[in-house]
């Protein structure tokens, strides 16, 4: 036992952590020696920090109390105290049950604990805190408690009303921080979005956001905890804007279900769901979301279930936590619902859930290698040093790994790096541009080209899936040819060819390439074992209506390429109605328009009376897949031309200019408001 000392072990979120680190630097103000979280507690004081938000947190919390609380007993420790959220809501029980504690105190009076100890309290070091994370990051905590009333939800009644810290309280807070080296900054409150009501009587958030990433030496800026019912728009023109704000925002959506959605008392429907998803990914182009889900809350059933797993799948979250139903007491299901799902349903859900998000995450994990991302350096652990990308919050989200045999780093540094995979290896899906420079005796002939600024003989040209193929033709002179590759954030790459002179006899050459060339032609063994499984299942069609030109609908899905239907070239008749086999929620529309290569059109497709799909269709080398953002269970699904078409060449930025009618198709569909449909598939999930 060492004089002078105090361990504080902190419980729960990060809210807690940063009341732990400003008790530190009081106690360290006064004389004491402080540890935080130590594996081997050796003070002769103990403070515990807990927490109360649900079962497995207050069991976590009673347990490590009642493990000091022998210490103390054994004479390991002089004094025991208790502060935090589960103090806060069961101090008087828990004062009685375990009175080894010298006492308890609540989430906001902890610094009576000073007074206790026979010290004050230091009002000018207010903003100053003692970092328990590592120096060049911290949490900085913008608001306490919570106006919301959830009905699962215990919070309110542990922390109060929601209350605001004041902007330039905040801002000074950052000065400091960014003083003491932080370079990164975690902004947590129980409700974000909420933030500056009660003081300024209008949502604040955007505002404190652009004010703080005005300061200089903040790097990172992350965004945690935020409601959405209500969300406050103008923070996605400052994340936006804002290059030192995270593309990241974590958002507590608990469920998609508008009955859960209704019985959990959350404000919002499935379709404001969907609504401000989409938005996000709209207004803030490579934002990373992170959410939380529950399932097992009172009056789940399998349909709502369903419906959950269906929207993990179709959202992709790039970050998802979820957790089973908890009653707690006081609450407003507590005391209005039945608990009657059973633990190990909810825990089987819950599983379920989670085996979805993780291939999910696995897959867009995967996205990232090959791609130059900046990180920051964490830490150094064996053999690799640890860093984090802007996409990535400490302690929930995927780490970068870096061989420290490779090159020397500095913690709390940022650096460029290329994400490569388990093996070392780059993933071939890259799509930045590569300029060829071609020297020696060949012609060039051109590569793959894909948009609207480039063109087969450019040399300047994308990848495509990490690759592109360029064609070069010799001369008629022999020697050799050098084709030189170059792209930001990749080393230069050539590769020379030597063409040799052949003879000729009549104009004709006698040279045959097979004669020399090596090859392998053998294709190995085949597999006993498919190489894929089917994902998707067709819903077939079975009769079409559509504005104009009945006779010729069937031609839009009769698996013949050489036939088309299409509308009267008047945009009120520009739409096609399918009625499918059987109900279905189709999530993948597959689809050939005539001009495909370089027509552009705009498109509404409805399943029943419900919009699920809007957009541009992309130019493409054939077949599309327009994927709806919320699939509807329905039989008929309708394909409409909202506006004019637009014709621009994939390849090369060239005006269609078109010929005279080539059949009598061409000569029904006239003008800019022609929809014209190849061949159309309708596809569901099988899991």
């Amino acid at each position: 036992m060492k004089r002078k000392r105090i361990d504080i072990i902190t419980l729960g979120c990060s809210k807690n952590l940063v009341d732990s680190e400003q008790l530190m630097r009081q106690l360290e103000e006064v004389g004491y020696s402080v540890t935080h979280d130590t594996e081997t507690p050796q003070g002769e004081i103990a403070v515990i920090n807990t927490c109360g938000f649900i079962g497995d947190a207050k069991e976590e919390s009673i347990n490590m109390i009642l493990e000091f609380a022998k210490r103390k007993e054994e004479g390991d420790l002089k004094k025991l105290f208790v502060m935090g959220c589960l103090s806060e809501r069961y101090l008087r029980e828990l004062a009685i049950e375990i009175p080894q504690v010298d006492k308890f105190y609540g989430k906001f009076n902890w610094k009576e604990l000073l007074h206790d100890l026979g010290k004050s309290y230091h009002e000018e070091l207010y903003i100053e805190r003692t970092l328990t994370t590592p120096q060049h990051y911290a949490y900085l905590k913008i608001s306490e408690g919570c106006d919301r009333k959830c009905s699962y939800c215990a919070i309110p009644i542990i922390t109060g009303r929601h209350i605001s810290k004041p902007i330039e309280e905040i801002l000074d807070e950052v000065r400091y921080l960014v003083s003491q080296g932080v370079k990164e900054f975690q902004v947590i409150a129980q409700e974000l979005t909420y933030y500056g009501v009660d003081l300024y009587k209008k949502q604040m958030l955007p505002e404190l956001i652009e004010r703080i990433s005005e300061i200089p030496g903040v790097e990172w800026i992350r965004l945690h905890y935020a409601y959405p019912a209500h969300f406050p728009i103008d923070l996605f023109r400052v994340m936006r804007e804002r290059g030192n704000v995270c593309k990241y925002m974590d958002i507590a959506l608990q469920h998609i279900s508008d009955n859960m959605l209704k019985l959990m008392r959350r404000q919002v429907t499935k379709e404001d769901t969907y609504r401000l998803i989409e938005q996000f990914r709209k207004e803030v182009p490579g934002i990373h979301l992170r959410t939380t889900l529950m399932v097992g809350h009172p009056g789940e059933t399998e349909e709502d279930f369903e419906e959950l797993k269906e929207f993990v799948r179709k959202v992709r979250f790039d970050r998802m936590g979820a957790f089973a139903y908890s009653e707690e007491e006081g609450t407003y299901a507590a005391e209005t619902y039945e608990d009657s799902i059973p633990q190990k349903v909810k825990q089987a859900r819950l599983d379920e859930l989670m085996d979805i998000q993780q291939g999910i995450s696995a897959e867009l994990s995967a996205e990232k290698v090959g791609k130059q991302m900046k990180i920051i350096i964490d830490r150094l652990e064996g053999d690799y040093y640890i860093g984090r990308t802007e996409f990535d919050s400490p302690e929930v989200d995927p780490e970068v790994l870096i061989n420290c045999s490779e090159k020397e780093l500095e913690i709390g540094k940022f650096y460029q790096v290329e994400v490569v995979d388990a093996d070392g290896r780059r993933c071939p899906l890259d799509n930045r541009t590569v300029k060829f420079i071609l020297d020696g005796e060949g012609e060039w002939r051109g590569g793959i080209a894909q948009g609207e600024e480039n063109y087969i003989l450019n040399k300047n040209l994308p990848m495509e899936c990490g690759v592109n193929r360029v064609l070069i033709r010799s001369t008629t002179k022999a020697g050799k040819i050098t084709v030189t590759a170059q792209a930001e954030g990749l080393p230069t790459a050539s590769v020379t060819l030597k063409t040799i002179p052949v003879k000729v006899t009549d104009g004709l050459s006698e040279y045959l390439p097979q004669a020399t060339l090596k090859g392998r032609l053998d294709k190995g063994e085949t597999p006993l074992t498919p190489s894929y499984i089917d994902t998707k299942r067709e819903v077939t069609i079975v009769k079409a209506t559509a504005g104009s030109n009945l006779q010729d609908v069937e031609k839009s899905y009769d698996d013949n390429e050489l036939s088309e239907w299409c509308n009267d070239g008047e945009l009120s008749n520009a739409w096609i109605t399918y009625t499918l086999e059987r109900e279905a929620k189709i999530d993948d529309i597959c689809i050939k328009l005539s001009g495909w290569r370089s027509r552009s059109y705009p498109l509404e497709i409805y399943a029943g009376d419900t919009k699920i799909w809007e957009g541009d269709t992309d130019k493409s080398l054939g077949y599309i897949h327009l994927q709806p953002i919320r699939p509807i269970r329905s039989d008929k699904i309708t394909i409409r031309l909202k506006g004019s078409i637009t014709d621009k060449d994939a390849f090369g930025q060239i005006v269609e200019v078109a010929g005279g009618a080539t059949g009598e198709i061409d000569k029904k569909a006239k003008g800019k408001n022609s929809l014209r449909i190849v061949e159309v598939e309708f596809l569901e999930k099988l899991f």
